[in-house]
């Protein structure tokens, strides 16, 4: 994880060659704010991947604590996310 609360990819986006990685007007901006046990969690990661690979951009900030997640979750209400959504099972949402 890197220090500003953001991790690696859950998976590798596609080549922008690739014509299936290119956005669709049905695609969508998703922020999705975790603690660090939803992070692990290799459903949750499946769900990013399969949204990733259906166009939309998930971008995923992992809280350290409480103010975290509202700081996350302001800042991508702030750049216009499509989605904002929350999960983990410790009180983030």
């Amino acid at each position: 994880m890197n220090t500003d609360g953001t991790t690696q990819p859950f998976r590798a986006a596609k080549a922008a060659s690739d014509p299936a990685a290119a956005p669709t007007a049905d695609s969508r901006t998703i922020r999705l704010v975790l603690n660090l046990t939803g992070a692990n969690d290799a459903v949750l990661r499946e769900a990013v991947g399969r949204l990733r690979d259906a166009g939309h951009t998930v971008d995923v900030r992992v809280a350290w604590d409480p103010i975290d997640a509202v700081l996350f979750a302001r800042e991508a209400a702030d750049a216009e996310y499509d989605v904002v959504a929350a999960g983990g099972g410790d009180g983030t949402v």
